[in-house]
């Protein structure tokens, strides 16, 4: 399983058993970091998924400066791995696990939820804000391989999907 395999599990696993109705992958923001994938529920509660395909991967990802702070986003923080890759015993305090599979994910651990410090609320608010000024721009944004919330509604003929699996395709207004 690939990382952009990974990446677009997260998404649906967000939009879908998560409840979450805004999910970005990969969004590129004034934040701090970039979450592979990150939701927004109503009542403004976030869930943010880190997605490693590798031991190494995931280690190095401890490292960084936001993971030792606390202070990066998603009030609930999971990691996605392929099965087996990582153990519950593994993951820092108040993260859950998810084994990411190519028709079903496995929750394994539930994450902890916290109260998002001052630092922690502007990496959200950061987010939030390019989002909104994508949309106000006129740009739409949508992973590809990711359906709509309620099966059966089609998606506005300003969506789009992008060119490869995980991409992301600024639209305005004219299809690809």
């Amino acid at each position: 399983m690939t990382h952009a395999d990974l990446v677009i599990a997260a998404a649906r696993w967000l939009s879908g058993s998560m409840r979450c109705g805004i999910v970005l992958t990969e969004f590129a923001s004034g934040a701090r970091e970039t979450p592979d994938a990150i939701g927004f529920r109503r009542g403004g509660s976030s869930v943010l998924v880190e997605c490693k395909v590798s031991r190494a991967d995931f280690r190095a990802d401890g490292r960084k400066g936001h993971r030792r702070s606390a202070d990066g986003a998603g009030a609930a923080r999971y990691y996605m791995t392929p099965p087996e890759l990582v153990d519950i015993s593994d993951l820092p305090a108040g993260w859950g696990l998810v084994w990411g599979g190519p028709r079903r994910n496995k929750v394994r651990v539930y994450a902890g939820v916290r109260i998002l410090s001052p630092a922690s609320l502007r990496e959200e608010a950061a987010i939030l804000y390019s989002l909104g000024r994508r949309c106000l721009l006129g740009e739409c944004w949508r992973p590809k391989g990711v359906t709509p919330p309620l099966p059966g509604v089609p998606l506005p003929d300003r969506w789009a999907e992008g060119p490869e699996q995980g991409d992301l395709l600024r639209v305005r207004g004219e299809k690809p």
